[in-house]
């Protein structure tokens, strides 16, 4: 149908003729020419807008009654359709509902499902995800780690050490009662002694075998020494006092099956 808002021959004519054809005035004179069509140069910055589009279209009609209803409600003070706001919304830059190729923050979790994220670079800091090339890595090292040379023993398994250094556990006060607690220290000592001591059974889920040594001394006054009653003598009686200003060492191996801490090594300071 012709739109013209003139008579075709008249020499003020213009507008739309045919769908191919327009008229248009050039000067003082009416021009017959084809209508023009913006090109389509399908760049690739057109075709991602064109795939984001189809793609939001998709999630529109892929939404649920109810979250559409929301976006209506949401849309209402815009002076929008619900599907035009969501439109707006998925296809602006970050922070839209899609994350653009530039990067950006998201505010949601991810769920890749089987999908994988791929091409990662070699982490550098605390908080970049590492690869699976690091993890094997890792998992390989049974042979120096950490600088540690030879096999690296485990919690479980049985293994012979060999010019290893074990540093005693050693709980040490000027004075006060002893209550040893062997799953946190094997080495009891006290360096001035000003009351009478009470030497009570020790705690902590002894193990056959395990040893208990303590070192007493007093502060120049000789104190009584008492014991709890899982103390036994073996071939020493257990000491009753200190000797005055002496230093005193008692050697004690667990014996599970009496539940006794035997007394096998005393040596008084000469």
């Amino acid at each position: 149908m012709a739109k013209l808002n003139k008579p075709l021959f008249s020499l003020t004519a213009f507008g739309q003729i045919t769908r191919g054809l327009i008229v248009r005035r050039r000067g003082s004179a009416a021009v017959l020419e084809a209508k023009p069509y913006p090109k389509d140069a399908k760049t690739s910055a057109q075709l991602s807008w064109r795939t984001m589009y189809q793609l939001a279209i998709t999630l529109w009609h892929a939404l649920p009654a109810a979250e559409k209803k929301a976006w209506e409600s949401v849309a209402t003070p815009h002076h929008m359709t619900g599907y035009a706001y969501f439109l707006s919304q998925a296809l602006r830059p970050n922070p839209g509902i899609y994350l653009p190729l530039a990067g950006g923050t998201m505010s949601g979790n991810i769920a890749m499902a089987s999908n994988r994220i791929t091409a990662l670079p070699a982490p550098t800091t605390d908080q970049e995800p590492a690869r699976k090339l690091e993890l094997t890595t890792h998992a390989a090292l049974t042979t120096g780690a950490h600088g540690i040379s030879g096999t690296i023993a485990g919690t479980s398994d049985t293994q012979t050490f060999t010019n290893k250094r074990t540093q005693p556990r050693v709980s040490s006060a000027a004075s006060g009662d002893i209550s040893p607690d062997i799953s946190a220290a094997d080495f009891y000592v006290r360096t001035a002694l000003a009351a009478a001591l009470t030497i009570n059974n020790p705690t902590g889920s002894p193990a056959e075998g395990e040893k208990l040594i303590l070192r007493l001394k007093d502060n120049a006054t000789a104190r009584a020494i008492s014991w709890g009653a899982q103390y036994r003598a073996i071939e020493f009686a257990l000491p009753t006092t200190t000797v005055l200003s002496k230093t005193l060492y008692m050697g004690f191996i667990f014996n599970i099956t009496d539940t006794k801490w035997d007394l096998v090594a005393v040596n008084q300071q000469a």
